[in-house]
């Protein structure tokens, strides 16, 4: 299997056999990091057009990155926000890690932080207010003196975490991690993903790729999500729960998933924190894998990418199936050196894809949609085994 330079010590510290192991050890060794160690919240609060200079500066908070939902609240939401300022109704706190000297990362609050940077920018024009609609249609500089002057004198509260020297990186993020969910889980709301929780916690090179590599045009165009069309993109599942980067991670992760009989979470999560130490080559080197990989299946299979082939109606199906995709991609991978060959016999390949659909003696295509990893394992070895057939001739 074709590798980056640092995927090869992604499982250096346990055999592969043992990545269940690994899985259960690394939670028990954060849970016992917690204990003895501090975690300080210093608690305060800043006037709203503060924080809106404050933001000015790149450094201050990084509010382009992808560690929560993508940007979904809508103008309205923003809106009210803004109202309920006015109002000096109850606002939620936001919650930052000190990553560095007045330097944070957003744990709670990303979407209040970005409203509020709007407004004061004169991006966000009020929308669906119902206890002043006069100001509908009107942005910070529109509004009248009298309601600058009542919002400018309004606070928002903040919640800021610091460790002591004691805390190494991986538990750093634990604990982030864990503050986190704790935050978001009980927040009246949408759950948010497991995609979510990793784009926060293993913010890295490799999540900045998984991002990048999600409106790749083949990619996107095979799952139906609408890269091109920002208003049709902003109500795409796929893209707003970030589960577009986790069918990428999907690809990366489960190339190393021989041996391993944890839960697939857990397998991802692990993956996503050794992660953090891949460098620029590495990603590179992974981006090239990705794209070469999904190029080839792309030439194979044409309009029916990553649709499995119905044996009772004769036809592929309409849309793209998760578990399938990963058959192909992993599968895939493990014989580009025999790139030509396999472009050279397509319509074979073509063929016997139907007849694996057909014969399917466990069902494991046409009858569960279980992604388990022994599920998940075994749908790959059988399109491998179909793929070395094809090209042994």
């Amino acid at each position: 299997m074709l590798m980056a330079p640092s995927e090869k010590n992604v499982w250096k510290k346990l055999p592969l056999k043992s990545h269940v192991n690994q899985a259960n050890e690394n939670k028990n060794d954060y849970k016992l990091a917690f204990r003895g160690k501090k975690i300080i919240q210093m608690v305060g609060s800043e006037k709203l057009p503060v924080l809106a200079r404050l933001l000015e500066n790149p450094n201050y908070i990084d509010i382009n990155n992808f560690y929560q939902r993508r940007l979904s609240w809508d103008k309205q939401a923003q809106s009210r926000l803004i109202e309920s300022f006015l109002y000096n109704f109850p606002v939620p706190s936001i919650t930052l890690y000190e990553k560095g000297h007045k330097s944070y990362i957003v744990i709670d609050g990303k979407q209040r932080i970005l409203a509020i940077k709007d407004f004061y920018d004169n991006k966000l024009q009020l929308t669906g207010l119902e206890l002043n609609p006069e100001l509908n249609g009107l942005t910070y500089n529109q509004i009248p003196e009298n309601f600058k002057e009542n919002i400018n004198r309004r606070p928002i509260d903040t919640v800021v975490l610091l460790t002591d020297n004691t805390f190494n990186a991986e538990e750093v993020s634990q604990q982030n991690r864990t503050i986190f969910e704790r935050l978001n889980r009980t927040s009246i709301g949408e759950l948010l993903t497991n995609q979510e929780f990793r784009s926060y916690v293993y913010y890295g090179k490799l999540n900045d790729l998984l991002i990048d590599l999600a409106s790749s045009s083949i990619f996107a165009s095979s799952w139906e999500i609408p890269v091109d069309e920002p208003e049709k993109l902003a109500t795409n599942k796929l893209h707003q729960n970030l589960e577009d980067a986790e069918l990428i991670l999907y690809f990366f992760a489960l190339r190393h998933l021989q041996g391993y009989q944890g839960k697939l979470q857990d397998f991802l999560d692990i993956y996503m924190l050794r992660s953090m130490n891949f460098k620029n080559e590495d990603v590179q080197f992974l981006k090239e894998i990705f794209l070469k990989t999904i190029n080839l299946a792309d030439d194979i299979y044409k309009e029916n990418l990553f649709k499995p082939f119905d044996a009772k109606l004769n036809n592929w199906a309409e849309k793209a199936d998760k578990a399938y995709y990963i058959a192909v991609m992993v599968g895939l991978s493990r014989h580009l050196h025999s790139l030509d060959i396999l472009v050279e016999r397509k319509l074979r390949l073509v063929e016997e894809t139907k007849k694996m659909f057909k014969k399917d003696e466990f069902g494991l295509f046409t009858e569960t949609t279980d992604t388990t990893t022994e599920i998940l394992q075994r749908k790959i070895e059988l399109f491998d085994d179909m793929l070395s057939k094809v090209i042994a001739g």
